[in-house]
């Protein structure tokens, strides 16, 4: 009798923890659908005559300029009118983005990773939504306009995502998800603003399902060429996300990559020391 009441306690609490699990993922999915059609492109219009365009930093759920407002300006206009600038990052920008990755760092983790996986899958219909802003950012890098070669585009990059979700591995059932602990620390990468989308995703959805925290900073070499194609979908993959899971900075290779450096050190130095104070 012991034992039946044991099973039955058991199987109970599976139910509980299914229903549960449907109930986030549907919240998740709800709260994609009343995201509003277009998302926030990061893109704002100077007050000048050429108008061209200006790209900021993606942190805590919202784009905003730099700390020292300081911006990269290409040294020539491209074709058709068309450039801009670009958030130069200094070590107070990137200091904010790692905040806000750690503050959403608990949520993020706690959610399981059947919730992440349906958040991440909402992400390729965002980015086929947001085709007139990749083309805008395909026509800055390229100086093309060719408007439809520049739609497909938002074509190929969500169906790259979906791919990448789709190999994700399934998420654990129940009570088996509780298994594995929470990360404590955001992940920083850096990366050349002119990568594949390929090359960068393939690395950071796998670190999203399993419940990090993102800090990216995408690096130029100098202010002679200034793609912004990466940057652009960066920002409409963190918008489509929770505040704070995924902040996307850009600045200089000698400056912002120093400056990310050692904030990865002074953090792990900070947590080195907390857990020797723990015990």
């Amino acid at each position: 009798m012991v034992l039946n009441m044991a099973a039955e306690d058991a199987g109970a609490r599976r139910r509980i923890d299914y229903w549960l699990e449907q109930a986030q993922i549907t919240r998740a999915l709800m709260r994609q659908c009343a995201m509003p059609i277009r998302p926030d492109p990061g893109i704002r219009r100077e007050p000048t005559p050429q108008g061209r365009f200006m790209f900021e930093h993606y942190i805590g759920g919202r784009w905003c300029p730099p700390v020292a407002g300081r911006y990269l300006r290409p040294r020539s206009a491209t074709e058709h009118g068309l450039g801009g600038s670009v958030a130069r990052a200094a070590a107070e920008d990137i200091a904010a983005a790692c905040t806000a990755a750690q503050q959403a760092g608990s949520d993020w983790a706690r959610c399981g990773r059947a919730v992440r996986r349906a958040e991440l899958g909402q992400v390729p219909a965002r980015i086929t939504a947001e085709a007139d802003a990749l083309a805008m950012a395909e026509r800055w890098n390229q100086g093309d306009s060719a408007l439809d070669f520049e739609l497909r585009c938002a074509e190929r990059q969500a169906a790259l995502l979906r791919d990448i979700v789709r190999i994700l591995p399934s998420p654990p059932v129940g009570r088996q998800q509780l298994e594995s602990p929470p990360p404590v620390s955001a992940a920083k990468l850096a990366c050349a603003a002119d990568t594949a989308p390929v090359e960068l995703f393939q690395a950071l959805l796998p670190l999203l399902y399993e419940g990090r925290t993102l800090v990216v900073l995408l690096l130029y070499r100098n202010t002679g060429h200034l793609p912004v194609r990466l940057l652009q979908l960066l920002g409409i993959v963190a918008a489509s996300l929770p505040p704070g899971v995924l902040n996307v900075l850009s600045g200089l290779g000698a400056e912002a990559g120093v400056a990310l450096m050692w904030q990865h050190f002074s953090t792990r130095a900070r947590n080195t020391a907390a857990s020797q104070a723990a015990h």
